[in-house]
């Protein structure tokens, strides 16, 4: 279904006659910055009274040099009042800084019968190839309405552009999913991957390479909604991988630029343990005696794991509390689990750098216990599934 936006202008052509079609376009904003997603919607709406009379309508493709131009949804047919609309949707990411045009488009309708559009030139008379008894035909093109951009640029340094060189613009979500990491040699490991952004990731892929293992991957797909008043995509693939011995899937990696600072996100990487042969079989009641003497066991190394898994996730605030300055809080948490911890590390690496930057004097001497477990909770909530 459609959804009506209020867009940030709105232009109208009228074919002449009594309003019986109308062509507008719309863009969503006259200023972004460079990646910042923009739609741009060319709309033609048809009165019942004049649709059965088109014989064509041929709407031109969206070309803007200084950007990248993806076409993401298409409405045909659908009614708004007496009128029959043909609707085309586009996302806008700017490659380069500066003030430019959005040429018009051109809207080229084909009228059969005795239809009179007054006060336009038509394209084409009557064929000539046509018996007298045929219905005449005439083409006439419309031109939609040009639009003026602003586009500011992105001020990123180094620091900030840590994943990617292009970075996302928008809120932006990384997803692995992996059912089993303990498989049995040769058998099949099924793991699936998916990237949730605003901004531009119609040219990112997902690739593995590990040594030692037979992958398999479907070719990436992405699909498109409406969000918060925009295109959320989500860019998505699925692998399949077989090996013989024990390996790791890595973690993959990115960024994106909301508002003013810039978010790295990264996924765990997943052990995968290969088992070994599997025991022969052996008589029933044997089994199952096994099976109760090792329930006790079961049980509690459930209750093992659990306490450890509490006490790992609570690592973080344990360090926190027990450091007395920024560098003893780093040294400790390297010692330990540095990948594990690693966009903690580069989040609080990155805010000492700007303090350091904006020469604040107490930025190497201020141990901000308060602002550590606020940014030790935040990683806590990203990561949480992948702990």
């Amino acid at each position: 279904m459609l959804q009506k936006i209020l867009f940030f202008s709105l232009s109208i052509t009228l074919l002449q006659g009594v309003d019986k079609i109308l062509i507008d376009s719309t863009l969503s904003a006259s200023k972004a910055s460079v990646y910042e997603q923009l739609l741009y919607t060319i709309s033609i709406q048809i009165h019942e009274d004049m649709f059965e009379q088109i014989h064509s309508l041929d709407i031109a493709r969206l070309y803007v040099p200084q950007a990248k131009v993806i076409e993401i949804e298409r409405i045909e047919g659908s009614h708004r009042g007496e009128y029959i609309v043909y609707e085309m949707r586009y996302c806008i990411y700017a490659l380069e800084s500066g003030t430019f045009t959005i040429d018009p488009l051109a809207v080229q309708v084909g009228i059969q019968g005795n239809a009179q559009a007054e006060g336009l030139d038509n394209d084409e008379t009557n064929d000539v190839f046509l018996s007298p008894d045929s219905a005449h035909r005439s083409s006439y093109t419309i031109l939609s309405p040009a639009h003026t951009i602003t586009i500011t640029p992105l001020a990123l340094d180094s620091q900030d552009n840590l994943y990617t060189k292009t970075p996302l613009y928008g809120a932006s979500r990384l997803i692995t999913h992996a059912p089993v990491r303990d498989v049995k040699a040769g058998e099949p490991l099924e793991f699936s991957i998916a990237l949730e952004s605003y901004g531009d990731v119609f040219d990112l892929d997902f690739v593995l390479d590990i040594p030692n293992v037979s992958i398999y991957a479907t070719p990436a797909t992405i699909n498109s909604k409406w969000s918060d008043g925009r295109y959320l995509h989500t860019l998505s693939k699925h692998f399949t991988l077989i090996a013989q011995d024990t390996y790791e899937i890595p973690s993959f990696g990115y960024s994106y630029v909301q508002g003013a600072r810039t978010y790295p996100i990264a996924s765990t990487p997943y052990a995968i343990h290969i088992q070994d042969s599997p025991l022969p079989m052996r008589e029933v009641a044997s089994s199952l005696s096994w099976w109760w003497i090792m329930l006790p066991v079961i049980v509690v190394c459930g209750i093992l794991l659990w306490l450890w898994r509490r006490r790992y996730e609570q690592r973080l605030y344990t360090l926190i509390a027990h450091s007395h300055s920024y560098s003893e809080l780093l040294g400790a948490i390297l010692t330990r689990s540095p990948r594990v911890y690693a966009p903690f590390v580069y989040a609080l690496e990155s805010h000492l750098y700007r303090r350091d930057h904006r020469h604040d004097t107490h930025s190497k001497c201020a141990y901000d216990k308060k602002f550590l477990r606020a940014l030790a909770r935040e990683f806590y909530t990203i990561h949480k599934e992948q702990m």
